[in-house]
């Protein structure tokens, strides 16, 4: 694998990078859970949301839209995998190979916050970036109104056709941008505010759409590196516990919001509630609901 770079526009809150960090942080602990082959609750976390074990070894393609870094091997990188397989590659690659940069032109993922306006508008369904030189498209005006002021966040990686770069106007040829919505201003709840809370009872969907971290794993998913993708459910939501519900074998496994929720389960098992005694944490139930342990060794997905 190869290491990856993101560059914080100065759109961003100062403390963005400490967001990055944590998220890594999640995907880091999910997967040391799902290799620690006596976390046998985490492996049945993983069957609820992958739809088959981790020992499963039928090997599954990569997304179909999946283009490998040209410093990678394309052969391997296409090898199809066994589903734990692939959700280990893109958990160890998000944790451990992505850095931060100064140089926006030499970023994989620039990422902007509240920065919509930036957006050009070149025809009823093309809108251009004119600073990271990328084209995001929509159905209509409308749509892109739509999806600006009912999504959390976006994804951008099309590139304008005639574009040719040169050392003057480089870009990075695999680049996406991550453009946090004004609705991203209400997720700045830190993570020590969550110890202080009650989670017990509180519906998984609640805590993930508080939490940027989640966000950022969903939409960095999306990007160039892993090219995960959504599923819109029958009310067109790309997230959620109902969704991935919803989802078979062969979506779970390319789809952005599973592995997003599984970083998010290893982080709530993680944090240690202040109003609780020593040993007691959280869990999700099989209706998406936060619950309590008191002891790992006793957690059971109810």
């Amino acid at each position: 694998m190869v290491k990856h770079y993101y560059y914080l526009d100065g759109s961003c809150p100062e403390n963005f990078d400490v967001v990055f960090k944590r998220a890594q942080v999640f995907a880091a602990r999910a997967l040391e859970r799902l290799n620690d082959l006596e976390d046998v609750e985490f492996a049945h976390f993983f069957e609820l949301i992958f739809k088959t074990t981790t020992t499963d070894v039928q090997p599954m393609m990569r997304s179909p839209n999946f283009e490998p870094s040209p410093d990678l091997d394309r052969e391997i990188e296409l090898r199809p995998r066994p589903v734990a397989a692939h959700v280990r590659r893109d958990l160890y690659d998000l944790a451990n190979n992505w850095n931060r940069t100064n140089s926006r032109a030499h970023a994989q993922v620039r990422i902007h916050f509240a920065d919509i306006d930036r957006y050009q508008q070149q025809t009823e369904q093309m809108y251009f970036d004119p600073i990271n030189f990328l084209i995001f498209f929509a159905d209509s005006k409308a749509d892109f109104d739509r999806l600006v002021n009912n999504s959390t966040a976006l994804i951008t990686h099309e590139r304008p056709v005639e574009l040719r770069l040169t050392p003057d106007n480089y870009q990075h040829p695999q680049r996406s941008v991550v453009d946090f919505t004004q609705m991203a201003k209400n997720l700045q709840i830190s993570w020590e505010e969550w110890e202080a809370q009650d989670l017990a009872g509180v519906h998984i969907n609640e805590v993930a759409g508080d939490l940027i971290e989640i966000t950022l794993i969903h939409e960095i998913l999306h990007c160039n590196a892993y090219r995960l993708a959504d599923f819109p459910d029958e009310n067109d939501a790309t997230c959620g516990w109902s969704m991935l519900m919803g989802l078979t074998k062969e979506q779970s496994y390319l789809c952005a919001e599973s592995i997003a929720m599984l970083s998010l389960a290893a982080g709530l098992a993680d944090l240690k509630p202040v109003h609780l005694p020593e040993g007691h944490g959280y869990t999700i139930s099989r209706q998406g609901e936060v619950t309590v342990y008191s002891d790992l060794s006793e957690w059971t997905v109810v």
